[in-house]
């Protein structure tokens, strides 16, 4: 019933199927020679440069040939053709163009002679003949010499098609091809099977029966009506895993015989067909099972250019819709047909990961190499140059499906690759530490881990390749972002936080070492974005790896990016510990750090700015109200410096800048320290209070300590202090000298009208000034006194208290 089903839809097949398929270009690859020996040494050259043994077979009878595929194959040797007393001129020749030391000989004497023995010794090829009374005992000395195989192939020892099929397969797994009689198992195969534990038959009951079948171990048989149906299903069953193929005669073992070490290095399947015709059952795998290729053995008397279009016309992958499935961790092998030609494959990604392709280079072709997602978005491409060595490509991929394209790259003083074949291997590495494309937008940023090396590349696309990086942070700490640099590459890295707003910039230069690039940096997502930097004697640094880290922290210790506002101040504790903190580069700013200092009550704020060997920055105060209280200008050095802050209660704001000026250079992310501490007390001055009106009331016999800060504007600091006089008398000004500061003071009336002045010089003692008034309200207004050989005493601390008596 089976049959007749099956003999109904081949009908249905050469009836309709054929007609509906629109013929392809064929290429005109095809191994084959004048005869079957010089077809055997085409197809030995298409798979071997060299090789130290040679297998050689009778070229006139199959039954001593039919097991060599598989000993060919652990030989790493071609199969070469003999006649019985000759080695003929192209077997001769090859074995000398592959160096050969050693020939094994199938066959006894009767079917290659000791005429053909000396031919080889006179070349210096050494021999090893192996070879039994009769066909089953020699294939089972041909098995003996292989690796301990657990299965074993059955064939029918009276004719070739059947063995001829498979060899591929039990080629390329190492598996014996053993031979029957339709109803008797030979005593030496029988022997030999002791030692296997499985079988697969090859062939219907027509050709080995039912009885033999019984007597096997653990066999599965594998048939069809007919040798062609039969090699149907051998594929069907054991070879849909292979990607490419070869065609040969189903009527001619030895093109066949020849062709399977081929075609077991190539991982391909051997496609029996008549002469000039498709066999029904070959048509149908080609309908279930797509090849890279398939390639004509022997030459167009055997094998008509009619039959290769119709299987080229089924096996075509020149669509996404007709792309050809690959594995990972896997080698390919084709060739475009045509000029116009395009091979589609689809590789299915489970799991993240890194993609790695390489390709040998050749010396006389190009190709492109096209990746796409499964909605056709091209996720980048690389050329394949002419030349030696190995070209590679690595890209990151998510879950999913992705395409490959190969295409030919005729250009400049190039030509057609068309019939040259191309060898790929995919690899792929399911981590996820390597960027996964689409990438290209906050959205779609590939997720990382902090203290975790990543790997990525910007590809070449359509538009400029971006890519984009999202990692998160459940503490506030500090990111060192270490990134790695090339010696041929540059590249521009930004980072954003979880809206998208740039926190720093930096260009990334080619060398040997590393950029370290401090972040402090709040909970949340944060991004980061490198794309190519390719300016003033550069070049496109596409398909260039690039590695970096983010080393994290944790820590309320580093500012908080973005803090470049005051509403988004980092909030400093004043404990007299340190806080860092970084000025990064913008593309089209300038960093700001804001910090806030919050006083509970009226206090002194003393902040110590470590200062840097190599760096210098700009550093300003300013009141709850944004008015500038206090600027310093931090040069490079190695000691720190003071900067002392009396304010009412409320909130204290200091803004960090780079400083660049003459003979400067910009100090992005190059971190400062600094810490601050807070003494309570309502005897310090009150910034602001440089004008009367917004004076610090002063308490007389109570000592008090103040700042002359600077300014970025031009007018210089001046503290007022209001007293009160109660009733006419003597106050006593009372001031410590600085040992390098100089100050000035100035008295005035409540009519604003100068009373007296003057001047606090620099040194040791205390100054101390007695001044007669009367009962009124009076203005003391200290500043800095810069004179001759002086210079400006900004942010330093003066001591003073006034007394008072009456008389």
């Amino acid at each position: 019933m089976r049959k007749a089903i099956y003999t109904i839809f081949a009908i249905f097949l050469l009836s309709f199927s054929f007609k509906s398929i629109a013929s392809a270009e064929i290429s005109d690859i095809r191994v084959s020679g004048e005869s079957r020996f010089e077809t055997a040494v085409e197809i030995s050259k298409a798979a071997f440069t060299e090789s130290e043994t040679v297998i050689l077979s009778t070229a006139y009878n199959f039954p001593d040939a039919l097991a060599g595929g598989s000993l060919a194959y652990k030989e790493d040797a071609p199969i070469l053709l003999s006649a019985k007393d000759s080695l003929g001129k192209a077997t001769k020749e090859e074995i000398l163009r592959l160096q050969a030391k050693k020939a094994i000989i199938l066959g006894s004497e009767g079917v290659v002679s000791e005429k053909v023995v000396k031919e080889l010794n006179y070349i210096g090829v050494s021999v090893e003949r192996i070879g039994g009374k009769d066909r089953f005992t020699t294939a089972t000395m041909v098995a003996q010499k292989l690796d301990n195989p657990n299965t074993a192939i059955i064939a029918y020892g009276r004719n070739f098609p059947d063995a001829l099929a498979v060899a591929p397969y039990a080629a390329k797994n190492g598996f014996p091809i053993l031979l029957v009689e339709k109803d008797e198992i030979p005593k030496s195969t029988k022997e030999y099977l002791k030692n296997i534990e499985n079988t697969i038959v090859v062939g219907g009951t027509s050709i080995i029966s039912p009885k033999v079948m019984s007597e096997l171990p653990d066999p599965e048989r594998i048939y069809g009506v007919d040798r062609f149906q039969t090699n149907a299903k051998i594929i069907e069953k054991l070879q849909m895993d292979s990607f490419s193929s070869y065609i040969s005669t189903g009527y001619n073992f030895a093109d066949a015989l020849t062709g399977s070490v081929l075609a077991a290095k190539n991982n391909a399947a051997m496609l029996l067909v008549k002469s000039n015709e498709l066999p029904a059952p070959i048509h149908y795998v080609l309908n279930e099972k797509k090849f890279s290729e398939a390639i004509p053995l022997g030459g167009r008397a055997v094998v008509t250019d009619s039959v290769v279009q119709e299987i080229t016309d089924l096996i075509l992958n020149n669509s996404m819709e007709t792309a050809l499935p690959i594995s990972a961790d896997n080698t390919y092998t084709s060739h475009l047909i045509s000029s116009k030609d395009a091979d589609y494959y689809k590789l299915n990604v489970e799991k993240p990961g890194k993609m790695s392709f390489s390709m040998a280079r050749n010396k006389t072709s190009d190709w492109y190499l096209h990746v796409y997602n499964s909605e056709g978005e091209r996720l980048g491409y690389t050329e394949i140059d002419t030349g030696d060595g190995v070209h590679t490509f690595n890209l990151g991929l998510s879950k999913g499906m992705y395409y490959l394209k190969f295409e030919d790259s005729t250009g400049y003083n190039d030509y057609s690759n068309i019939s040259e074949r191309y060898t790929f291997d995919i690899d792929f590495d399911s981590v996820n530490t390597f960027e996964q494309e689409v990438n290209d937008s906050l959205s779609q940023a590939t997720v990382i881990k902090t203290d975790t090396l990543v790997e990525g590349q910007l590809n070449l696309k359509s538009n400029s390749d971006i890519d984009y990086y999202k990692f998160n942070l459940s503490s506030p700490g500090k990111v060192e972002l270490e990134f790695n640099q090339n010696k041929t590459s540059d590249w521009f890295v930004t980072v954003y936080d979880t809206k998208g707003n740039e926190i720093g910039y930096k260009e990334i230069e080619s060398g040997s070492g590393a950029y370290h690039l401090d972040f402090g940096l709040n909970t949340g997502d944060h991004y980061i974005k490198v794309t190519d930097d390719t300016g003033y004697d550069d070049y496109d640094d596409s398909n260039d790896t690039y590695t970096f880290k983010l080393n994290y922290e944790k820590s309320d210790r580093f500012e908080k990016e973005i803090n470049g506002t005051m509403e988004t101040a980092s909030t400093v504790k004043m404990d007299g510990n340190d806080y860092t903190g970084t000025i990064q580069g913008h593309t089209s700013k300038s960093d700001n750090d804001y910090y806030e200092f919050v006083l509970p009550e009226a206090g002194n704020v003393n902040v110590d700015f470590s200062r840097s060997g190599n760096a210098d920055w700009n550093v300003y105060f300013y009141n709850s109200d944004g008015i500038e209280v206090g600027f310093y200008e931090l040069e490079s050095g190695t000691d720190s410096r003071y900067l002392m802050m009396g304010m009412p209660a409320g909130t204290l704001y200091m803004r960090v800048t780079d400083d660049t000026g003459y003979d400067d250079t910009e100090d992005y992310y190059e971190p400062y320290t600094f810490s601050a501490t807070y003494e309570k007390s309502a005897f310090f001055e009150k910034e602001i209070n440089n004008k009367h009106y917004q004076s610090t009331p002063l308490v007389f016999n109570q000592e008090y300590k103040g700042a002359i800060q600077s300014y970025t504007h031009s007018s210089a600091d001046v503290d007022y202090y209001k007293l009160d006089v109660p009733a006419n008398g003597t106050i006593t000004i009372k001031m410590n000298r600085e040992e390098y500061d100089d100050f000035k003071y100035t008295l005035y009336n409540e009519d604003l009208s100068r009373v007296t002045y003057g001047s606090v010089e620099s040194g040791f003692s205390q100054y101390s000034r007695e001044i007669v008034l009367e009962k009124g309200t009076y203005y003391l207004a200290l500043a800095d006194e810069t004179g001759y050989d002086d210079y400006y005493d900004s942010f330093e601390t003066y001591t003073f208290q006034v007394d008072f008596a009456q008389y």
